[in-house]
């Protein structure tokens, strides 16, 4: 009987304790811990990322302050606003955007890692398409080129002597 007693005064004191608050938990705003929708989540320092979200329907303009630096159009009540990380240090940041005309502003949560630090000998990833002119598995045909032309130069000359000691030999001029 003491068990059911005990149990009965620790639900009685649960139950008043949530009726006591639960007036102010009614009345507050529903907490909202990410109102933004950031892409990519998680993102290098120095990059770009893109955040997204809802205004009023009266506002054309957002700034975008915070971890992030970016300006934008609002259209229909929502945006999507390219901005650019401007913490260097790995960490997570809080990304603030702010409406013009209502005031309204929301809050999101982005995770920057530090930046790649190279080297100074270590070589750059090739950026591009090759440059070679014949696909890239053609080899080097210059020195083909030139060797046959100088070939064919003296094939001609050697002609042309022939051809002279042939009329020099029959007498013709």
């Amino acid at each position: 009987m003491r068990v059911a007693t005990v149990r009965a005064r620790t639900v009685t004191a649960a139950t008043l304790t949530v009726a006591a608050f639960a007036p102010g938990v009614a009345l507050a705003p529903a907490a909202r811990s990410d109102d933004l929708d950031i892409a990519p989540a998680t993102v290098r320092a120095g990059r770009s990322v893109t955040v997204s979200g809802a205004c009023q329907i009266d506002d054309r303009r957002v700034t975008v302050s915070g971890a992030a630096r970016g300006t934008g159009k609002v259209s229909d009540g929502w945006f999507s606003v390219r901005a650019r990380i401007v913490r260097d240090r790995a960490g997570g940041y809080r990304i603030k955007t702010t409406c013009f005309g209502s005031g309204f502003t929301q809050e999101g949560l982005v995770s920057v890692t530090a930046p790649v630090r190279r080297k100074p000998f270590e070589p750059r990833e090739p950026r591009g398409w090759a440059k070679t002119g014949g696909g890239g598995a053609q080899p080097d045909r210059l020195g083909w080129t030139l060797t046959g032309l100088a070939l064919l130069a003296c094939a001609g000359g050697v002609g042309a002597m022939a051809l002279m000691r042939s009329r020099a030999a029959h007498g013709r001029p």
